[in-house]
């Protein structure tokens, strides 16, 4: 079964949403709204009338990136009448994460990387708890952010997730394929825990995405300045046209000692006489 974990139909009715999503040729997704997990019923009748397999979820917007809560029951009320503020609004990340925790369920992390689609998590991600999934395909952006992503699930032994990353327009371009026995959020949960489930990305024909490793250019290759040759500046020179070392000075002359021509060292002062004594200071 091929699905989208965080899907947020934005301004498309409940109708206009499941008609997307099965024209991503996507088999279901989790409905992930900002901030909203009420009136799930309306959403899941219209995907299901479509032929799709609907999950819960609720798209929460951290001070930094974004995260899908999936809940292990959807229908409490603890969930289906949360309060979750309202995205446009500061919010206390921490206070929102200890809601979810509170509720019971997990979390996905949206791609923490990619600069493409907004603010990005980044780092953060490694705090978080919970974690189930982390998003690293989402068919845009370059794969360094991918890479990052790949990382930071397997540091947290996450699953490893493709999707649309909450944005419509990008419904299809990347999923996630599950077993298709997954029939609700436990199982689906316990399905990405258990590492059965894997990403995939697709490509635009016309525009086929770029995903080749850049190599740095080899000096020894020869790059634009070509290779290093010994030869061009000549042997090395020992001593070579500036003589023999000199010892001691060379042509300076000999090292002078006690002064040289100067004379020897005064003692005392020298020719200024000897020293004075000081009389008694009063």
């Amino acid at each position: 079964m091929l699905i989208d974990p965080h899907a947020n139909p934005g301004a498309l009715s409940p109708t206009a949403f499941a008609q997307a999503i099965a024209a991503a040729g996507l088999s279901g997704a989790i409905i992930a709204r900002a901030h909203r997990s009420d009136d799930m019923n309306t959403w899941f009748a219209a995907l299901e009338d479509a032929g799709l397999v609907p999950f819960a979820g609720v798209e929460l917007h951290l001070d930094r990136g974004r995260v899908v809560f999936v809940p292990d029951n959807w229908e409490a009320p603890a969930f289906a009448a949360a309060n979750w503020g309202h995205p446009d609004a500061a919010v206390d990340s921490e206070a929102l994460l200890a809601q979810c925790a509170e509720i019971g369920g997990a979390l996905i992390a949206s791609h923490p990387y990619c600069r493409e689609l907004g603010e990005v998590m980044g780092d953060r991600v490694y705090r978080l708890r919970n974690l189930v999934g982390v998003v690293v395909k989402v068919g845009t952006g370059q794969l360094s952010w991918d890479t990052l992503a790949e990382h930071a699930a397997t540091a947290k032994r996450a699953a490893r997730l493709g999707s649309s990353n909450g944005q419509v327009a990008r419904l299809g371009f990347a999923a996630t394929v599950v077993p298709d026995e997954v029939e609700d959020e436990a199982g689906l949960v316990e399905a990405l825990r258990a590492g059965l489930s894997f990403p995939i990305e697709f490509d635009d024909p016309t525009a086929p995405r770029d995903r080749s490793v850049p190599v740095p250019p080899r000096r020894d290759d020869g790059d634009e300045r070509g290779p290093r040759r010994d030869d061009d500046r000549g042997p090395r020179r020992d001593g070579g046209d500036r003589g023999p070392r000199r010892e001691g000075g060379g042509d300076r002359g000999p090292r002078r000692e006690g002064g040289g021509d100067r004379g020897p060292r005064r003692e005392g002062g020298g020719d200024r006489g000897p020293r004075r004594e000081r009389g008694p200071r009063d």
